[in-house]
């Protein structure tokens, strides 16, 4: 997403930073989720059942769908490949800024529902 800078300070100043080792979970496919992960160094996998699974670096995010209630539980399991730093935004911070910030509102909710037909576009049609 391209927000704006005044955004992004104001949502930089409600991050929590957390380190999580190789192999350490991050979350876990299917629980309730309300925090927006932002990877910061190092690398975290994303996985989940019949899909393939795809790789986070420095910059990436994910839980943008969850954070703006299109999704409740998390799609994935989140599992951090090498040492990785992941600044952590909760729903209630996220909402917070994007009240003042109605362009990057949208432009978050425009990533969250692309991300999702993407996913539903790649889903077998038979199980």
């Amino acid at each position: 997403a391209d927000c704006g800078q005044r955004f992004l300070r104001e949502a930089a100043l409600k991050l929590g930073a957390e380190v999580f080792e190789p192999g350490q979970v991050i979350v876990r496919e299917g629980m309730e989720c309300a925090s927006l992960f932002v990877v910061c160094s190092g690398s975290v996998e994303a996985l989940a059942e019949g899909k393939t699974p795809r790789s986070l670096g420095a910059g990436e995010y994910v839980g943008e769908a969850h954070v703006l209630g299109v999704e409740g539980r998390a799609q994935e399991r989140l599992v951090a490949r090498s040492r990785a730093v992941v600044r952590v935004l909760g729903k209630n911070a996220l909402n917070q800024v994007l009240g003042n910030h109605p362009f990057e509102r949208s432009l978050l909710q425009h990533a969250a529902v692309e991300r999702q037909l993407q996913e539903y576009q790649e889903r077998p049609m038979c199980p």
